[in-house]
Order: structure tokens, then C-alpha cells, then sequence
């Protein structure tokens, strides 16, 4: 059945998105080429594209020692650039498939389907499918408007102003501050950095890829959090007792938790999400072995200190920044710098959403926020919850606004297979209504 497919996207080139599409040449994968799946049909696709293209010849620093490669992301959004180009060229439906350079700002139900706007325009749809990515991070202070204080790092230009020598305090420390870091090396950055989060935790290294296959939660999973924790560990104690390692336990949790996660009373997810997501991230979402070995220098060498505590706030002045804060088991006290960079990660906060169109929908009850407060509420096919508690007719959400279901809807095989879903779903309900017109967004 061939479809009318608009993608709606205000940048030039479709497939890279955020992640993709607004790093720097210096970023890299958190996984080797051949983690990197679209499609598990075709799973080694991007790592064969990878070499055929001669991307990897040209970028020796991806190798490590044990033979992987760590691409850098910029190269993978070219990868998906031609995919999404492929796919526009010809593909089995016939369906034309056309790129929408706009920004939708609205979306309202209307008969036959959805009014999508885009500002004093607008365009009807029967479906919609919206797969916007993470919201901007959320300001762990009082807001401050000074051109010292970088609230987004991902904005365009945000670390030009940071001079060699600048002392630097960062809010945060997952791969957002990661990625931060590289950055400013790789500027020739050379002053002092001060990270500080909550509980200072960082990404942990890569190691391996093995899957531990003996997890058992798909059909009775821990029903506590304290449960799952202690079960947790005893497994990764067996394992390492066998000579393995803890990564490949939390490898095969993760390819597990679509099928558990919603088995776990909701009451337990809450505390799961609450208390114990902190050190599930850090795990989960591993640093390339070439960052891991800038993180460790950095603190071998003195120009890198990673300290827990609580912040309560930021001032600024034209001599740099304050933070008030208060490491942990210490008193209160300040840290001064010359910039202070914003790297707590995405606002899960949908009302407070930096895409309009969540904000809008939000707020005119054509969607609701997730039980577990991480994005939009959807059903096992993806479709959503709109205010009411009913599910929306023709609206899909696909990517991590729809995490909560599954537990995790990040990385990209993840993301893969939630999108198989969404599109068996979507083909299904085409199939019913006999309509051709269909969008994502």
C-alpha cells in the first residue's frame, strides 16, 4: 500500500537527529560499530558501510586495543543520512516519502485525523507518529542569564567564549559532562575542571559485549526494587566467580526489560526510577574506552576532580561564577570559576519540555505525562494516552518520550525494536481504515 510519508525536521538533513547531528567531530560512539544496529534483520549493515565507505581507515583513534571501533558519532549520522535517502529513492511500498523542513509546534485532533501546525500554517494527517528526541537540560538552579554560565552545551558555539585557561565548574556527571570534557581537550583547553553532581558518579568503561543469559525475569521478576538489587548482585557475583564480567549481566538485563519491566508493580518501578536509575545509568550507559582514558588522566594529572554534593545554587559576576554547594559528609561551601556548564542531562519534566509541540499537547490534554514521570504515557504498541486516560486514536510516540513503558528506549537497538512495534501497529490500523496519508514527526 503505498503512503504519503512527510518527516517533519527543521534540519537540513534527515537521520542524524540530536544525537547525531549536533556533536562535534571529536565525539564518539559509546559502542562499537557493530553494536550499532538499525535493523536486526541486518545487523552488522553500519559496521560493513562503515569500512566499505572508508570512514574507519580514516579515523585510526577509533581502534582499541582489542580490535573494536569506536566511530565517531558525525560519521554515524552520515550513515543514517543515507539511509533515510535510500528509503526516499524507492522502497518496497512505493510510498513517497518527503522531508518537511519545518518545526511543528502543534498537533489537535481534528475529523479524520490530526491538524499538525507550524506556526500560521498547518497540514491535516490520519496518523502521526512523534519521535522527537530529548528535551534541553533541566537548570539545577535559580535561572541565571550571564554569557558565563552555558545552561545548553549542545547549542551551537557554546564553549567558543572558554578561553585555554578558564577554570571551569561543570553540574553533572554522566555523558553529557563526557562529552563536555573531550570537547574542551580537544580546543586545547588546559585550566582546571571541577565536576560535581549528586552522588559523583560517572560512566563506567566498556568491557566486552557478552550476553549472560540467564536473568529468568521475563515471566517472574523481582517484585521490589530491594529484590531486583539483591538478585542483581548475586548474579554478577556468579558470573564474575566464572570468570566473567559484570557488564554481560547488564547486557542481557537490558535486552530482557521490555519483557519484565511492566511485570513489576508500578509502585516498585517508582522506586526503581527514584532511587536506583542514578547507578542503573552509569552502568547502562558506558564510556568509550578513548573517553574513559581522558577521564583517568585528567584526575591522574590534577586538571580533572569529580566530587559528590548537593548544589543550591549559582551567581555570576564579570570575574566568573560562584557555586554554592555541599560535598558530601562536608560542609557548606563555594567553588569559583571563571564559566560554570550546565551537564545534568535532559528535563524529563514533559510540562516543561523544550519541543513546543510536547508542551502544547501536554497542556490541551492530547497527551499525558508517564506514571513514572519520564515522558509520555503509551501502551504496549506505542499508541497514546491522551488526557482523558483514553487511548488516541491515530497518535504514536516513539523514542525516549516513550522510555517509561519498556524502562529503557535509548539506545539505538532499543529504539529499533520499539519502532518495529510502532510501525506493525501503524501498518495494522492502515490496513483497517484503507487511508494513505501518513506522518512522522
Amino acid at each position: 500500500m503505498p503512503l504519503a510519508i512527510d518527516i517533519i525536521e527543521p534540519r537540513p538533513a534527515l537521520g542524524a537527529g540530536l544525537a547525531y547531528g549536533s556533536c562535534g567531530t571529536e565525539h564518539r560512539l559509546n559502542v562499537p560499530a557493530d553494536r550499532m544496529i538499525v535493523s536486526r534483520d541486518a545487523p552488522s549493515d553500519f559496521a560493513d558501510w562503515l569500512r566499505t565507505s572508508g570512514e574507519e581507515a580514516k579515523d585510526p583513534r577509533g581502534r582499541t586495543e582489542d580490535g573494536s571501533h569506536y566511530p565517531r558519532r558525525a560519521v554515524f549520522g552520515q550513515y543514517m543520512a543515507q539511509l533515510v535517502r535510500g528509503a526516499q529513492a524507492g522502497n518496497v511500498s512505493g510510498s513517497a516519502i518527503r522531508h518537511v523542513r519545518k518545526s511543528a509546534e502543534t498537533i489537535e485532533p481534528v475529523e479524520g485525523g490530526w491538524r499538525v501546525g507550524f506556526g500560521d500554517e498547518h497540514e491535516t494527517y490520519r496518523n502521526i507518529v512523534l519521535a522527537v528526541t530529548h528535551s534541553r537540560p533541566a537548570i539545577p538552579w535559580a535561572k541565571v542569564e550571564a554569557p558565563n554560565i552555558i545552561e545548553d552545551p549542545w547549542e551551537k558555539g557554546a564553549l567558543d567564549a572558554i578561553a585555554p585557561d578558564a577554570s571551569i565548574v561543570i553540574a553533572g556527571s554522566g555523558l553529557t559532562m563526557c562529552d563536555v570534557v573531550v570537547s574542551l581537550r580537544e580546543r586545547g583547553h588546559r585550566g582546571k575542571i571541577n565536576v560535581i553532581s549528586r552522588r559523583g558518579l560517572t560512566p563506567r568503561p566498556q568491557n566486552g559485549f557478552a550476553v549472560f543469559g540467564k536473568i529468568g525475569w521475563q515471566d517472574t521478576p523481582p517484585q521490589t526494587a530491594s529484590e531486583l538489587l539483591l538478585d542483581l548482585r548475586r548474579q554478577i557475583r556468579a558470573v564474575e566467580a566464572e570468570g566473567g564480567v559484570w557488564q554481560s549481566v547488564l547486557n542481557a538485563i537490558r535486552e530482557q526489560l521490555p519483557q519484565f519491566w511492566t511485570k513489576i508493580p508500578l509502585r516498585e518501578r517508582a522506586r526503581i526510577v527514584k532511587h536506583l536509575r542514578p547507578y542503573w545509568d552509569v552502568h547502562r550507559f558506558r564510556a568509550a574506552p578513548q573517553v574513559s582514558a581522558l577521564l583517568e588522566q585528567g584526575k591522574t594529572e590534577g586538571w580533572l576532580e569529580i566530587s559528590s554534593g548537593r548544589i543550591h545554587g549559582l551567581t555570576a559576576s564579570n570575574n566568573g561564577v560562584r557555586m554554592e554547594w555541599t560535598p558530601r559528609g562536608g560542609k557548606r561551601g563555594v567553588v569559583v570559576a571563571d564559566f560554570a556548564v550546565n551537564c545534568t542531562g535532559p528535563d524529563a519534566n514533559i510540562a516543561r519540555s523544550s519541543h513546543a509541540i510536547i508542551r502544547r499537547a501536554l497542556a490541551d490534554g492530547v497527551i499525558r505525562r508517564d506514571a513514572l514521570g519520564m515522558g509520555i504515557d503509551v501502551d504496549a504498541r506505542g499508541r497514546a494516552y491522551g488526557g482523558d486516560g483514553e487511548l488516541q486514536s491515530g497518535l504514536w510516540v516513539a523514542g525516549p518520550m516513550a522510555r517509561a513503558y519498556t524502562g529503557d528506549a535509548t539506545g539505538l537497538p532499543d529504539v529499533s525494536d520499539q519502532v518495529r512495534t510502532i510501525a506493525e501497529s501503524l501498518a495494522a490500523a492502515l490496513a483497517d481504515r484503507h487511508r494513505n496519508k501518513a506522518c512522522a514527526i
